[in-house]
């Protein structure tokens, strides 16, 4: 549960990288990246619990 919040955390605080990166015209891809890795991750980990259930 500790992880969860601490990846919403780390989601928010690079969302908002992500859009004054896109307000300054700046490249933004480093930001993007870094917000789809937390998403990711709960993604697999709940693959994963999935999967161990059987």
């Amino acid at each position: 549960m500790i992880w969860g919040v601490g990846s919403l955390a780390f989601f928010v605080v690079n969302a908002v990288l992500l859009v004054f990166a896109l307000v300054r015209s700046q490249p933004a891809a480093k930001a993007f990246v870094a917000c789809a890795l937390p998403v990711g991750l709960i993604v697999v980990s709940m693959m994963l619990a999935g999967m161990m259930e059987f």
